[in-house]
């Protein structure tokens, strides 16, 4: 059993179990560990690890919340490169990846679902060579549907009557700035993400989750752009997001549009604390101790702040 603390300022340790072999054999592409997050219900299917592992990458990261720990251990024995990162289903889809991101072994961790199918076969070593060059916190592929349609999964931040609004925009070049990556498929900077305090896993809705981390990282100074040398199309469905401001964008407004910037730093200050209360519909004692407590954070990271939510829009207004 190991243990790994989380970015939180209020949740300490989540537990988790490895399940691994002995990582030994060729890898065609060492420093990109492959992180696969499961949903739908089923448990993991030998097929599809063993089609995985024939892009020679450097580990199979395969996350599960189910227990069948033999077939997990035999499949690691014919399977050298591949790891089972058993977790509670009770947690985040942000935390699981978090986790996960500090296990691998890669310099770059590269996230997708069981429901996705990786267009990079015959072709694993170049793009992926091409797909983690330069400095950048995360790089977004192309996504498609079933039919190998491209689906929007580019985003940018503005306001409208000073009220937040998240746009899609269609257009698609590479390198180009996005907001968050969309169903938290992206390839990830290991060291970049952990720095940055990967996703929060008190907020359990994932649109803020990845509107909160996406956020974050650019008034933080960090990067999150397209790659069109990367190509996943969906297997099924598309999962839809749950836009609606529920109890987790409180956390989100808090953390993100909230503080101050002001020449190098940023601050939440006390005085935002009744309009809050009024807009949150908590206790002025629950609202008070979660107020409390992200001035706390906001203090701690006041430096590593570099802009604010209103100057960040100006990214995207050249297009």
């Amino acid at each position: 059993m190991s243990t790994t603390p989380t970015t939180s300022d209020t949740k300490e340790y989540t537990h988790y179990t490895i399940v691994s072999g002995s990582n030994k054999g060729n890898s065609s592409f060492e420093g990109v560990s492959l992180i696969l997050l499961n949903r739908g219900g089923k448990p993991f299917k030998s097929e599809f690890l063993s089609k995985l592992s024939e892009l020679n990458l450097q580990e199979i990261i395969s996350v599960e919340t189910s227990e069948h720990i033999f077939e997990m251990e035999n499949m690691t024995k014919k399977l050298s490169r591949l790891k089972f990162l058993l977790v509670s289903k009770d947690i985040s889809v942000g935390e699981r990846i978090n986790i996960a991101v500090k296990e691998a072994a890669g310099t770059h961790a590269l996230v997708f679902w069981n429901d996705m199918n990786l267009q990079i076969k015959t072709q694993a070593e170049r793009i992926l060579k091409q797909a983690v060059q330069g400095d950048f916190l995360c790089r977004v592929p192309i996504l498609m549907n079933d039919r190998k349609e491209t689906i929007p999964t580019r985003f940018a931040p503005g306001y409208s009557r000073k009220k937040l609004e998240v746009y899609s925009l269609a257009a698609v070049k590479n390198k180009i700035p996005t907001l968050y990556p969309y169903d938290y498929c992206a390839i990830y900077h290991r060291q970049s993400f952990i720095l940055t305090g990967g996703y929060d896993p008190l907020i359990m809705n994932p649109y803020w989750q990845k509107l909160d981390f996406g956020f974050r990282a650019y008034l933080w100074g960090e990067k999150i752009e397209t790659s069109t040398a990367l190509r996943i199309n969906y297997i099924g469905d598309i999962p839809r997001e749950d836009t609606t401001r529920d109890y987790y964008y409180r956390r989100f407004f808090l953390k993100n549009m909230a503080p101050k910037f002001s020449g190098d730093c940023s601050t939440l200050p006390f005085s935002h604390f009744l309009s809050f209360v009024l807009q949150s519909g908590s206790s002025m004692y629950q609202a008070f101790k979660e107020y409390k407590q992200i001035k706390k954070w906001v203090e701690e990271n006041s430096l590593r702040f570099k802009t604010d939510p209103f100057n960040l829009t100006e990214l995207w207004k050249m297009e």
